[in-house]
């Protein structure tokens, strides 16, 4: 299983790509674990969808600069 769906206490199958770009960006992983699970589930609709490194690490970055502020209404 996957490490960050380990520790979500959910299974998913995680782009490799963006399991290890979240693993260089810690501030990305917290906010990508503290996200309600829609938005987790879109953040992996988009990594499925990259093409490129650069568009996988243009995901990671867009999570990191996101608050758990950013996901409540």
């Amino acid at each position: 299983m996957n490490r960050t769906a380990e520790i979500l206490g959910e299974k998913w199958d995680l782009p490799l790509g963006f399991t290890m770009a979240l693993g260089e960006n810690p501030d990305a992983m917290f906010v990508f674990s503290s996200m309600p699970k829609k938005y987790r589930e879109s953040c992996i609709d988009r990594a499925r969808n990259a093409n490129s490194r650069s568009e996988m690490q243009r995901i990671v970055s867009d999570i990191a600069q996101k608050s758990f502020n950013d996901f409540i209404g």
